[in-house]
């Protein structure tokens, strides 16, 4: 079956400004999703080669399919073929020689072309074919009125790609919040170093400082609305909880006791804050609501219990404590109760971040030889794997699908974004310069 639909989308890009995709498709009914047997997902290679430039110079500064190729290859579900593989340079809206792409292993291949829309802007129209039915997926044009919006218009296109083949929304038209460091900066605190608290596009490009201070910006998260971020600043030499307006730049303290005020986690509809408070003695996890400023200490231990996340329903905070002798993560009821050990594999887990199902953790895990990896538990069926190369890899956080995971890497002497997926076969460079950690995923526009 066979439809076509015409709309118009108005969506909010970073500096909440607005802009305009004209969009046509021409699709299948049901989307398609890529199994074997037993409901595994395989890797499936697509081709996506240069968009055609229909206009006069030398066009957009923006490689539409480079950032097409880097989007989806992060999946860990389709990987894309290097241009290099190619047999032929195919044309946007010519015969498609699907023989030809079969020998070099496509399974899909996506052809387009761009050119001038308006007195600045430009249109993108790009095709989905599946290779081996012969068919068009997609047929659909993307028109944005400045250059500006170039690679968001890419992130969209991607995600229609991602949700037609794989049966899922794509993570791709959303954002992250980090911490960004003056270069080569030592890992210690150091106040003479300039910090820089960055909202960016998934990817990190098309970056805004919201925040730029000589004092340490720690632990950052979006609201789960995106319209505000919770940190943690050392201002004065002394930590302190804020949360901010991403638009306004407007901020509020939330708490500064004497001691560790860190940590905080936004409760699943916004209105309360998990964090760490140190006031009474050991590091313990509290509830603090944001309308009546009440707070409830949840944890009471000898050890210390720190990095505090919300199930996606509420009904529990995971953290991690050192109550059993080495750090591992464990499951509270905000309610009260007992408290869970969640992890059994080694004796270091840590910095846990669950998916938006709730069905998966992901947290720092220490191997045999000490090199701290991404660690993946189903907490179905208790599974676990490490995800990531080490040795040094920190902070995950899911994507708003929980497919694909972003962390901070160490590399030489600096800090770096990477993403690994889910299945770990794609592990990558998000390609940002200087130093960059603690990054958090935020949830879809609402």
């Amino acid at each position: 079956m066979v439809y076509s639909n015409k709309r118009k989308l108005s969506i909010q890009h970073m500096l909440f400004l607005f802009f305009i995709f004209t969009i046509t498709l021409n699709t299948e009914a049901a989307p398609r999703k890529l199994t074997v047997t037993g409901g595994k997902e395989v890797v499936q290679s697509i081709a996506i080669p240069a968009f055609e430039w229909m206009g006069n110079g030398n066009g957009p500064n923006v490689d539409i399919a480079y950032v097409l190729n880097s989007d989806i290859g992060r999946s860990g579900l389709l990987d894309p073929i290097p241009p290099s593989d190619f047999k032929s340079t195919p044309s946007f809206g010519g015969a498609v020689r699907f023989a030809t792409w079969r020998t070099i292993g496509a399974d899909y291949l996506v052809l387009g072309r761009i050119k001038t829309f308006g007195a600045k802007g430009y249109s993108i129209e790009y095709e989905l074919f599946d290779i081996y039915n012969g068919d068009t997926i997609i047929s659909d044009t993307v028109e944005v009125e400045s250059a500006d919006y170039l690679r968001t218009a890419c992130h969209l296109i991607s995600d229609i790609i991602y949700e037609n083949l794989l049966g899922r929304k794509g993570p791709f038209y959303t954002r992250i919040a980090y911490v960004g460091i003056t270069e080569n900066f030592a890992q210690k605190i150091d106040f003479k170093k300039q910090y820089q608290l960055y909202i960016a596009d998934y990817d990190g490009e098309n970056r805004q400082p919201i925040l730029t201070s000589y004092s340490p910006i720690m632990s950052p998260v979006w609201s789960p609305d995106m319209k505000k971020v919770a940190y943690v600043s050392f201002e004065k030499r002394k930590s302190r909880i804020y949360v901010q307006n991403v638009e306004t730049r407007q901020r509020r303290q939330i708490m500064g006791f004497r001691g560790i005020n860190g940590s905080p986690s936004w409760s699943p509809q916004g209105d309360k804050l998990a964090i760490v408070l140190s006031k009474d003695g050991n590091p313990e996890i509290y509830i603090v609501d944001l309308h009546s400023n009440d707070m409830i200490r949840l944890t009471h231990s000898l050890g210390i219990d720190t990095e505090p996340v919300w199930t996606p329903d509420g009904r529990n905070i995971i953290f991690t404590s050192d109550r059993g002798g080495s750090p591992q993560i464990y499951s509270k009821p905000t309610k009260g109760g007992k408290a869970k050990r969640l992890t059994f594999s080694g004796n270091y887990n840590s910095n846990p971040a669950i998916s938006p199902d709730g069905s998966l953790l992901t947290f720092v895990h220490r191997d045999s030889n000490r090199n701290y990896k991404i660690g993946l538990l189903n907490l179905h069926t208790e599974s676990f794997k490490t995800l990531s190369h080490g040795p040094m890899d920190e902070s995950p956080t899911f994507s708003p699908n929980g497919d694909i995971i972003i962390f901070s890497s160490k590399r030489k002497n600096r800090m770096v974004l990477k993403s690994v997926s889910r299945n770990g076969e794609a592990e990558k460079d998000l390609n940002l310069s200087g130093f960059m950690t603690q990054p958090d995923w935020g949830s879809y526009e609402r």
